[in-house]
């Protein structure tokens, strides 16, 4: 099981999440911008509350003060403007103005102090969803109401979402923390936690349905990327790395999502569930991910960076 100062303890281990959504709007409102324009901005957050901001695609790097000495876990952008920022001791930060101030949400209670690990929002002012410690997920539509849930499997993986879960509920829960959350549109979406676990939802979170895609040695999943089609990347433990696809199956709006495992010398084409020993592209952790059309970028412990692109790592 994962720790939250493990992930925290790498100051870039959620650099290209934050790339991945702050340009696929800010390519949009412009027709006239570059590629490199498009990958401009990036956002990278770490311990004591370490907040970097680039609008060079990573040349110059400014130190932004978000006001607080918490452990920073993630970010995530919807544009250049509107962002959040997760962290330790509940903490929850958002910008409507690019970071020039930074403001905080408190939908927990006062003595109710967790850990959040992963944060997605795909709209202004929402909807942003948040994970966390112990199966906590949180959502809002405009960052006023929030609904505060904890979501916990049984051994025949049937899972349960308890709205409005309490402190003393929580503390004697043993789900599973999720590290990485991504919603396709408002209601398709993914979570991805401790032991290879994947929440999937076709309903804004009200309820999910449990997938592991590793048969055995189930590892941690840290990291989920999008790009703007909805495909995935997800990246984990032991070097696992899985790249996902969205599909229609019926006149619905619910989206079923096809995994594929990315073999260690070769392409995305390993069937699911795969063994961790098809999957582990290098013994090393890897805490973060970015896909970018067909490219997927893998990061991990010790400064390793691998990329993935037609069928061959780089």
């Amino acid at each position: 099981m994962r720790g939250g100062l493990r992930r925290a303890g790498w100051l870039w281990s959620t650099l290209a999440v934050a790339v991945s959504c702050v340009l696929e709007v800010r390519g949009a409102e412009s027709s006239e911008e570059t590629d490199s324009d498009r990958y401009a901005w990036i956002h990278a957050v770490g311990n004591g509350g370490a907040l970097l901001k680039s609008s060079d695609a990573g040349r110059i790097w400014a130190v932004e003060n978000i006001g607080t000495v918490s452990d920073l876990m993630d970010v995530s952008f919807v544009d250049a403007r509107v962002g959040v920022v997760v962290g330790a001791n509940s903490s929850i930060y958002h910008t409507n103005n690019g970071g020039l101030k930074w403001e905080s949400y408190n939908p927990m209670a006062e003595d109710f102090l967790v850990t959040f690990y992963g944060v997605y929002i795909n709209g202004s002012p929402g909807p942003i969803h948040i994970v966390g410690e112990k199966g906590l997920f949180l959502k809002t539509e405009d960052g006023e109401d929030w609904s505060v849930s904890g979501i916990s499997c049984d051994a025949q993986d049937n899972c349960e979402v308890n709205t409005g879960i309490t402190k003393a509920q929580w503390d004697l829960s043993t789900a599973q923390n999720l590290y990485s959350v991504r919603f396709k549109d408002s209601i398709n979406g993914l979570v991805v936690g401790d032991n290879a676990i994947v929440l999937v939802t076709s309903d804004s979170g009200e309820s999910f349905s449990l997938r592991k895609p590793v048969d055995v040695a189930s590892p941690a999943l840290f990291a989920l990327a999008m790009d703007d089609l909805g495909n995935l990347a997800v990246t984990g433990e032991r070097g696992v790395v899985f790249h996902v696809t969205p599909t229609t199956t019926d006149a619905s709006d619910a989206v079923t999502f096809e995994w594929k495992g990315c073999s260690k010398d070769g392409g995305c084409t390993l069937a699911v569930p795969s063994t961790a020993t098809d999957l582990g592209r290098t013994s090393n952790d890897l805490l973060t991910c970015s896909l970018i059309e067909d490219t997927i970028i893998v990061g991990g412990v010790g400064g390793y960076i691998a990329k993935h692109i037609e069928g061959k790592w780089e």
